[in-house]
């Protein structure tokens, strides 16, 4: 007998020692020590009389559906051929299985059978096989779904190839599927999710269940078996699902989004009736490694470096009917979409500005000086930012090394009938403007090892952008800002409350911003006998009650300041303490033009801060006005609840004007014996009008905003 097969021989009769020794210790056992649970003896645990229950979900299986449980070697990953069979209960998808025995504690549960489709709300026609690989150790309860499918083949792969422990290997697989579909890690294990319970994990089993439905060709009937085999597959392989597929799911689910498939998926797991409250998927819908532009479904990789969030390649939105500043203003090199395709577009600075996704900016040099700083290696900053490929050869070496998945491209830049550049340089607007017209750029040369900063004129032509994730930064420090921005088209998370006017009983919502709370609705206080002030200096707008329902009333300064009560009226400059109660109700004051400077700092630069104070509707498109515009609608994002309605204004000769082109809130802070303060937000602008130099006439109505003491 040759070594090896002796060496072979004598290792078969250590095991079928053991494995006697291991069988003589359980059978010993009569009263059912190992029931329900398990024990080791020289890292081999044995799993006796154990009865499982769990839930079986792609949707959820059907009654009748079959359940497997089959022993698997935690060690070897080979199976042990011991298999108990069951059937799930209901159109739930629960099940169970009693008198499980097993020589190792590890087992695979598999379910087979038709379920419940969440893109029809149907049952399907053809079954799938979906399975979980657990270690049956202290558990009496495992779930079967598309995750625990996902991480089988990786965690076989990982325990049995690379002899990875089943415990690290079933950690790392976790990581490594989320991963995959943008989802950071999750403290539940697979085997405990349940897409009819609350919470984060759940969400994301429900997410990747629907993804595993998707398909970037429309129309197509995707076969689940197989798309999650090559979902597996991959993962199995690489830790990761492929670009293309990570690509089509997210071009799937931009469609999605936007068409409304998503409510009706939604819509359809609730019709089921097995869910309290269907957990909240669609944030892992749209909330991954990529950037979905809403405007014309267009997918980009995205990085985080440091503390920022950017576009991880240049922005390529055209749609000049959409955005009418792109008419004239963007292009692609040499005019060929080819370029785009690649490269992205190049952009006027005008255009620029206001070019990036919602809840994206154009970075300032702030914003770019500390991407530098958060490289590691200061002298070599442009070489680690540039990508790995088509730049022109240099001194510096052949291309960039792309460290940190930034991917400069040697974009170019210019305009029709003057393109220059290309793989030469690429170069990038800033949103700073100096006082001679000139405009901040960042530029990276192809022999260069380090970024440039430049000062570039509009009228040189186009240059590549690249967004940074918030809608504002905070330029001292240029880290990102969106956490200030509690509201968006899908989710409405500010902190609200409500105040009661015990003048009149009515009662209005509140909200906090920054360290204020404000009303988030306008005073709608009309009592002239209980408030003197009032007579004949508040209206509603055009006289009709209506619009004191919508918009609240309008009123004069001396009003506003309740001037009966403080001496603060029309033809005198008012010396008096701050806060200014005023009109408002107790509790609350007429906001000092100081504090709209706190309100506005709170939201980000005043530039910006009118498009975030205003309404999402009622707004006038600025198309009405000859003024130069970038907007195509005048309504807001209202990010911080604050729901500035365009209310207009009432003139001291009794005509009213500008209903749905602008609102004006009164200050307590006047500027001389006429004129006083205000804020002021208008349909054709995105910037807050405010400063102690824009002063309007106290005749004049307007309407009060008040803030919490």
């Amino acid at each position: 007998m040759n070594t090896l097969l002796l060496k072979k021989s004598l290792r078969i009769v250590e095991t079928l020692i053991v494995g006697a020794m291991l069988w003589a210790c359980t059978s010993s056992n009569d009263d059912g020590g190992f029931a329900g649970g398990s024990s080791d003896d020289a890292g081999v645990y044995a799993v006796k009389d154990l009865d499982v229950a769990g839930v079986s979900q792609k949707g959820p299986f059907v009654k009748g559906s079959a359940v497997t449980v089959q022993g698997i070697d935690c060690q070897t990953m080979e199976l042990t051929h011991e298999i108990f069979e069951g059937t799930v209960k209901s159109d739930k998808g629960d099940y169970d299985v009693g008198g499980i025995t097993l020589s190792s504690s590890c087992a695979v549960f598999e379910v087979t059978g038709l379920y419940l489709d969440e893109f029809t709300g149907a049952q399907t026609t053809e079954p799938v096989t979906l399975r979980s690989l657990v270690n049956l150790k202290d558990r009496k309860s495992v779930n079967v779904n598309v995750l625990t499918r996902l991480e089988y083949d990786r965690v076989v792969k990982l325990v049995s190839e690379q002899n990875v422990p089943f415990a690290d290997a079933k950690k790392q697989a976790e990581n490594e599927v989320l991963g995959s579909f943008g989802i950071a890690k999750i403290s539940d294990n697979f085997e405990d999710l349940d897409i009819f319970k609350k919470g984060d994990g759940n969400a994301a089993l429900l997410a990747v269940s629907v993804f595993a439905l998707a398909s970037g060709e429309s129309g197509k009937n995707v076969n689940v078996g197989e798309r999650l085999n090559e979902f597996s597959t991959a993962i199995s392989n690489n830790g990761s699902l492929d670009d293309s597929t990570k690509t089509e799911i997210a071009n799937w689910a931009a469609s999605a989004m936007a068409n409304g498939k998503i409510d009706t998926i939604r819509k359809n797991i609730e019709s089921w009736g097995y869910a309290d409250e269907v957990p909240e998927f669609e944030k892992f819908v749209i909330e991954r490694d990529s950037l979905v532009d809403t405007r014309d479904g267009q997918v980009y990789k995205t990085v985080k470096i440091g503390n920022q969030v950017w576009m991880a390649e240049n922005l390529n939105y055209a749609d000049s009917v959409k955005s009418p500043i792109l008419e004239g203003n963007s292009w692609c090199y040499n005019d060929s979409s080819k370029y785009c395709d690649k490269y992205g577009r190049l952009y006027a600075w005008s255009a620029a500005l206001n070019v990036c996704p919602e809840g994206w900016h154009l970075p300032d040099t702030t914003e770019w000086n500390t991407l530098f700083e958060s490289v590691d290696n200061p002298y070599f900053v442009g070489r680690i930012l540039k990508s790995k490929s088509d730049w022109q050869l240099g001194r510096s070496g052949p291309e960039g090394i792309d460290a940190l998945g930034f991917n400069v491209l040697p974009a170019g830049t210019g305009h029709t009938g003057d393109f220059v550049g290309w793989r030469v340089y690429g170069h990038f607007w800033s949103s700073v403007l100096e006082s001679d017209g000139a405009i901040y750029a960042i530029r990276f040369g192809y022999d260069e090892d380090q970024p440039s900063i430049t000062l570039e004129n509009e009228s040189d032509g186009g240059m590549s952008v690249r967004c940074i994730k918030g809608v504002v930064s905070d330029s001292s420090s240029g880290s990102e800002t969106e956490a200030k921005y509690c509201k968006t088209e899908t989710q409405d998370n500010c902190e609200y409350g409500t105040l009661t006017d015990s003048r009149d009983g009515q009662t209005y919502k509140t909200v906090k911003i920054g360290n204020q709370t404000w009303m988030a609705e306008n005073l709608n206080y009309a009592d002239s006998v209980e408030t003197p002030s009032l007579m004949d200096k508040s209206w509603c707008y055009n006289d009709s009650s209506e619009y004191c329902d919508k918009y609240g009333r309008l009123y004069t300064w001396a009003a506003a300041m309740d001037s009966v009560r403080t001496g603060c009226g029309d033809g005198m400059i008012c010396s008096h303490a701050e806060p200014v109660q005023g009109i408002c109700p107790d509790g609350y004051h007429l906001p000092s033009v100081e504090e709209f400077g706190v309100l506005i700092e709170a939201v980000g630069p005043q530039k910006e801060a009118g498009k975030i104070f205003k309404s999402t509707s009622g707004w006038a498109s600025p198309k009405l006005s000859n003024r130069d515009a970038v907007d195509e609608s005048g309504d807001g994002t209202d990010a911080v609840g604050f729901t500035a309605l365009p209310a207009g204004y009432r003139d001291y000769n009794g005509g009213f004007g500008d209903d749905g082109y602008e609102t004006t809130f009164w200050s307590s802070t006047d500027g001389s014996e006429e004129v006083a303060n205000f804020l002021r937000l208008d349909y054709y602008d995105r910037e807050a009008v405010w400063a102690t130099n824009y002063v309007v006439e106290k005749r004049l109505a307007y309407s009060v905003r008040c803030v919490k003491d």
